[in-house]
């Protein structure tokens, strides 16, 4: 697959549907996008996506509540 870089080696902007900053990564794999989530927590954010250098949105917001979810009942 010459020309078509791995989608996991692509710069990515995690930020708020509002436009609030999360982080940025070199990645986007599953480890990063956990790691955007806790960040996200950390922040008080209700919303998540990814956005890679391609310019390419992808909505996270449902891994976030699925996370927040799962730590009031751990509480």
């Amino acid at each position: 697959m010459l020309g078509i870089p791995n989608i996991k080696s692509m710069k990515a902007t995690f930020q708020t549907k509002e436009g609030q900053l999360i982080c940025k990564a070199s990645s986007l794999d599953y480890t990063t996008r956990q790691r955007a989530v806790k960040v996200a927590i950390s922040k008080g954010a209700r919303t998540l996506q990814s956005t890679d250098e391609r310019g390419r949105v992808q909505d996270l917001t449902h891994i976030l509540q699925g996370r927040v979810l799962t730590i009031r009942h751990s509480l």
